[in-house]
């Protein structure tokens, strides 16, 4: 429900921020963009039709590059005040851009076909949304919800308003300020719920249209993570297992007997019944939702970004620089592709290191220590193209595609 002084709040934040961030994120000149073309070796790698020109935006500490996934091309860039976080929108083209310590979400245009098969120029939109710690972005059902860490409050904007000058939000402020998140249903929101007097989070809230929580439940202690698997089913990491919701039903898996571990993110499949999670420092856990059994996956190593193909299978970048194939059914890796050198996960978790991210049958692998990007093939197993990027790469997202992580 939203105050009075939430809509002061909001109204005054985004005045202040329209004035100081309408010039933050410019288009460079043909000249920047020409320097900025990778160096490339290799060769463009196939797959998709012609019609399918999905894009990749990588974010750096002074704003996002936009690529052609499919041979790596630099597209544009744009500059922002500070290291932006990335999520791609519920249409699948534009992606929030959330830059550190601004208050601001901007919002990316990455260009991709417009549904006719013509393509349009990367663009940064000039609709800004405006808060005091904007941080989850989540886009479901032709909306996408921002929760504001700082507030409270959810933010809602429908993909088809993506594009105006002048956004048309719906907020709302279901719960006290927490580090929380809000995820779209065909109606209605699911709201992480925070301890009494605490911004410890301790479960999930079905909220309505108009912002009416309609059912609670204080079953997922420190909530953090979301995902979907077949069937529209939604989820959310617990310390003692699984939340799930589906079809107006909450339920629970519980957590691997004799390992001490917790799930704080997801990868899912509209395709499959099975969920990945992060259990252990080597370990993922995979969960199917129909028969809530669990399987625990050991790797032997530590490992960084996973996230699932167009075929549904798990797809996980290990610090020994291999992307690996695994069958989520049966938890036994596939294939393994040599991509990058062997890398050590960082203890401070804002410091850049190599990351990755999946559309169709391919997976994009980012490099800060060589500044490149890597493109593999992910059913002939091999590299098939890589480029130097302009900028020391810290994160990415790729639209047009497949491939949700949370």
């Amino acid at each position: 429900m939203v105050t009075s002084h939430h809509r002061i709040l909001l109204s005054t934040l985004a005045g202040l921020v329209a004035a100081l961030t309408g010039a933050a994120a410019v288009a460079p000149t043909a000249a920047a963009v020409a320097a900025a073309a990778p160096a490339a070796t290799g060769h463009t790698a196939s797959g998709g039709t012609s019609t399918e020109r999905p894009r990749v935006a990588i974010a750096h500490d002074n704003g996002v590059l936009v690529l052609d996934a499919k041979n790596l091309a630099t597209l544009d860039a744009f500059r922002l005040p500070a290291r932006p976080a990335l999520s791609v929108a519920g249409d699948g083209r534009h992606v929030f851009l959330t830059p550190s310590g601004t208050g601001t979400v901007r919002i990316l245009d990455t260009g991709d076909p417009d549904g006719r098969g013509a393509a349009r120029r990367p663009a940064m939109e000039r609709g800004v949304v405006a808060g005091m710690r904007p941080a989850h972005v989540n886009g479901e059902h032709g909306r996408t919800a921002i929760y504001d860490d700082g507030t409270g409050v959810v933010q809602v904007v429908s993909d088809d308003q993506l594009d105006s000058p002048v956004l048309s939000l719906r907020s709302f402020a279901p719960y006290a300020a927490h580090h929380g998140v809000a995820v779209p249903l065909r109606t209605g929101y699911l709201v992480s719920v925070p301890a009494e007097g605490s911004s410890a989070r301790v479960g999930v809230a079905r909220m309505t249209e108009n912002g009416r929580i309609a059912a609670r439940w204080d079953t997922c202690p420190g909530l953090h993570g979301e995902g979907g698997a077949k069937g529209g089913l939604v989820a959310f990491g617990c310390e003692d297992g699984i939340f799930t919701f589906h079809r107006g039903k909450a339920g629970k898996i519980a957590e691997p007997e004799g390992v001490v571990g917790r799930v704080g993110t997801l990868a899912g499949s509209p395709s499959s019944s099975v969920l990945a999670g992060d259990y252990t420092s080597t370990q993922l856990v995979l969960a199917d939702t129909e028969t809530g059994k669990t399987r625990l996956v050991d790797l032997g190593m530590a490992y960084g970004s996973f996230t699932r193909d167009d075929h549904g299978d798990l797809v996980v970048l290990g610090t020994d620089g291999k992307v690996h194939v695994i069958d989520p059914a049966t938890g036994e890796i596939e294939a393994s592709t040599q991509v990058v050198p062997a890398w050590s996960k960082p203890t401070d978790y804002t410091q850049p290191r190599p990351q990755m991210a999946v559309v169709g049958h391919q997976a994009m692998v980012t490099d800060p220590r060589s500044e490149r990007v890597v493109l593999v093939d992910l059913e002939r197993h091999r590299v098939t193209r890589s480029v130097t990027l302009p900028v020391v790469p810290t994160g990415l997202v790729v639209t047009g595609g497949t491939g949700h992580q949370h």
